[in-house]
């Protein structure tokens, strides 16, 4: 998603940039809250541009449209398929009633999302704080059998010189010829 987002700020005069980010940017949100890390950074990327290369605002901001308003277009279409899917009373409607009216249990179920994503908390065994992932204190367990396992371990110098990277690459955009 951050890919096909940078792509379509480097060349706003081709909207179809901007329409992939805008469907990976809808489906991204669409799977999950934490889903919009993606297109909040490709949207602080977009703002930052625009107010940086005064050449070609008109393109950059229409390329910000394109985006903003097939994402929104593609993420509306999955609730609208949802709530098709499931018209029947079910296990869901713990969480709310359904009132036949589209918009107004789109809202209700932005809402009860958030509040159910907001307040999710587990602890496990190899859970690890975010600040000790480049030091690798836990290895991360991706599978593990009768007699072996296959887990991942983090090179602290990819950790490092990645984020000082990703920084630089944000804030130094690419110029024009």
């Amino acid at each position: 998603t951050v890919w096909v987002g940078v792509k379509a700020f480097e060349r706003p005069q081709n909207w179809r940039w901007g329409l992939l980010t805008g469907l990976s940017m809808g489906m991204s949100a669409g799977t999950q809250f934490p889903g919009l890390t993606a297109p909040a950074v490709i949207g602080l990327f977009g703002v930052l541009r625009l107010l940086k290369d005064k050449a070609q605002r008109l393109l950059l901001a229409r390329q910000i449209g394109i985006i903003a308003g097939i994402s929104l277009i593609l993420y509306i279409i999955g609730f609208v398929i949802h709530f098709a899917l499931l018209p029947l009373p079910g296990s869901g409607d713990a969480f709310y009633q359904r009132s036949g009216k589209f918009w107004t249990d789109f809202f209700i179920l932005q809402k009860v999302m958030y509040r159910a994503s907001a307040t999710l908390y587990s602890v496990h065994q190899d859970m690890s704080p975010w600040y000790s992932w480049p030091i690798m204190k836990k290895a991360i367990y991706y599978w593990q059998g009768r007699s072996c396992s296959i887990y991942f371990l983090s090179n602290s110098f990819v950790w490092i010189f990645g984020t000082i990277l990703g920084a630089y690459s944000v804030f130094k955009f690419p110029k024009k010829k």
